[in-house]
């Protein structure tokens, strides 16, 4: 499904560096990437995240389908992730984002900024500080990591120059691209049954929604019951 722009394209680590970074992270213990954010989520982490008591938001950015873009890896990508919706005559890509909210922290850190879900933790938080998009080159000048955590050891080891990318960084990277594409239509089946139906154009920004933990659960059972009824 992502041929022609693979998990290379992605500044490459090893699963050295990755190990080198999470014991930095430990010591030097800041949370920084823990507090003040949204965490994207798959379906099924979704349900794991409201079923802790956690707040789910919803963001969604529509774009047109462009027939003249087809060989355009970008364009092909962001389809790959989006839900085909009729808006009047017109027949619009739609793509919702389920992120758990980290506002003003994450509900799952603790009073030592340790994670307490760690061995159960969203995909995005074991690929971080890496980029998911095969778009988006990793810039530690651009993440939340404190100066302390980007040593020229834990940089070297970080930012490999051998153009390679270990098994485990590559299959977690592609698990979640993979989930954002299988998760796409159900994502936005939930939107409608909570009559989300406002979107805004990508690009411009997001059309952002707070539903209610019960609210969003009984809709992603709901949806994920209609699903099961269409495969009988």
């Amino acid at each position: 499904m992502f041929a022609g722009f693979g998990v290379a394209t992605v500044t490459s680590v090893t699963l050295a560096a990755i190990i080198a970074l999470a014991a930095i992270c430990f010591v030097v213990g800041c949370g920084s990437c823990c507090k003040g954010r949204f965490v994207p989520l798959t379906l099924s982490e979704t349900s794991a995240w409201l079923a802790r008591g956690g707040d789910v938001a919803i963001f969604v950015e529509a774009f047109a389908q462009y027939p003249s873009r087809a060989s355009d890896p970008e364009y092909l990508h962001h389809s790959a992730r989006a839900a085909q919706v009729t808006s009047g005559s017109a027949v619009l890509n739609v793509i919702a984002v389920f992120a758990g909210s980290a506002q003003p922290a994450c509900p799952n850190l603790d009073e030592q900024n340790t994670c307490t879900i760690y061995e159960d933790r969203p995909l995005v938080c074991r690929i971080y500080p890496m980029e998911i998009s095969p778009f988006i080159t990793l810039k530690p000048s651009e993440k939340d990591c404190p100066p302390e955590s980007w040593s020229d050891q834990a940089k070297d080891l970080l930012i490999a120059s051998d153009g390679s990318v270990s098994a485990e960084l590559s299959a977690l990277i592609e698990a979640s691209r993979s989930a954002d594409c299988c998760d796409a239509l159900q994502k936005v089946s939930i939107c409608e049954l909570l009559g989300f139906n406002v979107t805004a154009w990508k690009g411009n920004g997001y059309a952002l929604y707070l539903p209610e933990r019960r609210q969003l659960s009984e809709a992603i059972e709901r949806s994920a019951a209609t699903q099961l009824q269409q495969l009988i």
